[in-house]
């Protein structure tokens, strides 16, 4: 019937590194709130009154803005190239992050974590660069890679 599979193209190691070191930053980034959020919302707002409805607004705006951001991220990506872009989402992933830690205010945590959303395309267009540098006998083990990428940085 079909005769023998043929070898998977080996992986571009080098770019599958550098992709596996941006999802395990971004995961980190995006979860190093939760231990500490319902504390931190409490302590800049003052009190505990309706702590719940605030950490929830505090975690649900990152994931908007960036569901937002995504519809911009994507052409500007397409003409410039995922790299540039990608590096702009490393640094200002370091930049929100210690700004947010630093925050001294309720508004201005959240306007810091919006403005995480806004400026982090990597969880997109690292999935994308990686549908780039792969085929379809290699996608499948890439793509456990970042999987366990992704797991790491949330550990």
């Amino acid at each position: 019937m079909g005769g023998p599979a043929a070898a998977p193209t080996p992986l571009p190691t080098r770019q599958l590194v550098a992709l596996v070191v941006i999802n395990t930053a971004t995961s980190f980034q995006v979860n190093l709130i939760w231990p500490f959020i319902p504390f931190q919302v409490e302590q800049l707002r003052g009190t505990s009154e309706g702590n719940g409805t605030y950490v929830g607004l505090m975690a649900s705006s990152y994931f908007l803005a960036q569901f937002v951001s995504s519809f911009f991220w994507g052409p500007l990506s397409d003409r410039v190239g995922r790299t540039p872009c990608m590096l702009a989402g490393c640094a200002t992933n370091i930049a929100t992050i210690l700004l947010f830690g630093a925050a001294q205010s309720y508004p201005q945590a959240l306007a810091l974590r919006c403005l995480a959303g806004l400026s982090n395309c990597n969880l997109a267009l690292v999935k994308a660069h990686l549908g780039s540098i792969t085929d379809k006998s290699n996608a499948a083990e890439a793509m456990a890679l970042l999987a366990l990428a992704w797991g790491l940085g949330m550990t």
